[in-house]
């Protein structure tokens, strides 16, 4: 099976059950397979927050402890994972500064 879609589009990606869910911006693509896959293949831009999420820090609209608010839906961030994601965004956020 070939999935086609650009990694700049993707909001998040989420497992549920055997499927990866993978949000676009404009649609939500449904395929069997494992999220580290996935994750091999988005760059520096994409952070595992939960073990069942990745999410595009490009679309970030805000985030408290336990969850991110993204451009379309929200993913949880894990209690380990948390001071990570803060620090990436921080970083992502710098980098689009500059």
């Amino acid at each position: 099976m070939r999935l086609f879609f650009a990694l700049s589009d993707i909001v998040f990606a989420e497992v549920y059950g055997a499927k990866i869910i993978v949000h676009t911006r404009t649609d939500e693509i449904e395929y069997y397979g494992h999220l580290s896959e996935l994750e091999k293949l988005v760059g520096d831009d994409f952070l595992r927050t939960h073990r069942g999420y990745l999410v595009n820090l490009r679309f970030v609209k805000r985030y408290d402890s336990g969850t991110c608010y993204m451009a379309r839906g929200e993913a949880l961030i894990s209690k380990q994972n948390y001071p990570v994601f803060v620090k990436a965004l921080m970083d992502y956020n710098k980098k689009r500064a500059e």
